[in-house]
């Protein structure tokens, strides 16, 4: 799910959501839950910041910003299913 609202397949519940906004300006970790199924990853940096994409083999993207100190800033994904507990975010492949 888009944390700004803009997205046509959520990825996750609302209240996951809610879990989400909640860790931006946290630290947090992001885990795969299955690397395998990984068919890209870019790294963008500008001053202070770093946004991850890590592209999935279904289509699935998610897309996540940091500060330079490693702090959360924003989230999204899409096609992809997303479980946010203990401040970690996994992030699940769905199959077909």
């Amino acid at each position: 799910m888009s944390m700004n609202g803009n997205d046509g397949h959520l990825s996750h519940d609302a209240a996951t959501a809610d879990i989400l906004h909640g860790w931006m300006g946290t630290r947090v970790h992001v885990i795969l839950a299955d690397i395998t199924n990984v068919v890209g990853h870019r790294i963008m940096r500008s001053p202070g910041l770093a946004a991850h994409r890590i592209d999935f083999a279904n289509g699935g993207v998610a897309k996540i910003l940091f500060t330079c100190d490693g702090l959360l800033q924003q989230f999204e994904s899409y096609r992809i299913d997303v479980v946010a507990r203990d401040r970690k975010i996994i992030l699940i492949n769905r199959c077909g």
